[in-house]
């Protein structure tokens, strides 16, 4: 019987032309079914996946050649589109792999940012709600409030990434680094006070770009919820 968990994307087709569908078992059925339910629907990651990623647009907002060798890749989280009139960046996260473990369709992106250059506004496409998106690490311990910030800081992530990359494999390394999914930091869309802070993961401390700390400390705190103690004179009063 098929592993579902081993039947990927680029085998689907060959798991067909190999064996009947009833030679194959119910759970590989299920998976193919549910495969191609997922791939026939229209979300945002499949919006992303359609747009051209090399657009002059995009280097232009994030101010990179797009000439250096590094660009190419570097710019691969980001899609032009023009919807309802506005000039949007669209960034996907997770951006999907190129080298070893290629990513063979957009079923892996969990989230899709509009990023409108002009205003420097973001928001996360089919979900209006506010909301932290990417992660709070030892290892990238930073919010951002200011989507151009992220955008440049996760863009230069990437060019560092490949430049090391190139450098083991010219050199002949007997390790190449591994692909990663990067990502400098998160960002805050929306109101911070309504974002549901990930308090248990984050680290003891983290940086911000783009917002006073104060009011991401007075968020942080009104979303925990911690107890306070008053005196009983002062609950007497009240």
């Amino acid at each position: 019987m098929y592993d579902p968990d081993t039947i990927t994307s680029l085998s689907v087709i060959a798991a067909f032309s190999e064996k009947p569908v009833e030679a194959m078992g119910v759970d590989c059925w299920n998976y193919l079914a549910s495969y191609w339910r997922d791939i026939e629907a229209d979300t945002p990651a499949k919006l992303w996946w359609g747009l051209d990623y090399d657009h002059a647009a995009i280097a232009r907002a994030l101010r990179i050649d797009r000439a250096d060798p590094p660009a190419l890749y570097a710019l691969m989280p980001f899609r032009y589109a023009k919807i309802d009139g506005r000039h949007l960046i669209l960034a996907a996260y997770p951006t999907p792999m190129v080298f070893e473990d290629a990513d063979a369709d957009w079923l892996n992106i969990e989230t899709v940012i509009a990023w409108e250059p002009t205003t420097n506004t973001a928001h996360v496409m089919g979900d209006a709600g506010p909301q932290l998106v990417g992660h709070v690490t030892e290892t990238d311990p930073t919010v951002f409030a200011d989507p151009r910030a992220f955008f440049t800081a996760w863009l230069r992530q990437r060019a560092w990434y490949y430049g090391a990359r190139q450098e083991a494999s010219q050199r002949q390394f007997a390790a190449i680094p591994a692909e990663p999914r990067l990502l400098p930091g998160a960002l805050i869309v929306g109101d911070p006070e309504r974002i549901a802070w990930p308090i248990h993961s984050m680290p003891d401390r983290f940086t911000c770009v783009g917002i006073d700390p104060r009011a991401v400390n007075k968020a942080i705190l009104k979303f925990a919820k911690l107890p306070m103690c008053a005196g009983l004179d002062m609950v007497k009063a009240a």
